[in-house]
């Protein structure tokens, strides 16, 4: 039977250490691991220096945008500015709008 719930035994354990609360538990794990310490080279100087994880990361992400890496500019720009909307909403929304004005220009006739 493909769609019963299988036995405990044969269950995934769950992802948190408190069950009982809902959520993940994979998001305070990541907090907890960008906040990690380690030894990175500085992009600007070449030196290595001593930060923590998220610190590296952000280096590596500007380093990657100033070499012209899309995925990179596009997070990065995303970051800064708020990501862009979708464009099928904008042409949805002139659609429509350009209906309207269609329609009540007939009914001033």
């Amino acid at each position: 039977m493909p769609n019963c719930k299988p036995p405990k035994d044969k269950q995934f354990p769950v992802n948190r250490k408190d069950h009982t609360k809902k959520g993940s538990y994979f998001l305070p794990t990541l907090k907890r691991f960008l906040k990690k310490k380690i030894q990175y080279e500085d992009p600007e100087t070449g030196k290595i220096i001593k930060g923590v994880v998220k610190d590296a990361v952000l280096w590596r992400l500007i380093l990657n945008s100033t070499q012209g890496e899309i995925a990179s500019i596009k997070e990065l720009m995303d970051r800064i500015d708020g990501k862009v909307k979708d464009k099928t909403e904008h042409s949805v929304d002139d659609a429509l709008n350009g209906l309207l004005n269609k329609a009540l220009g007939r009914l001033d006739k």
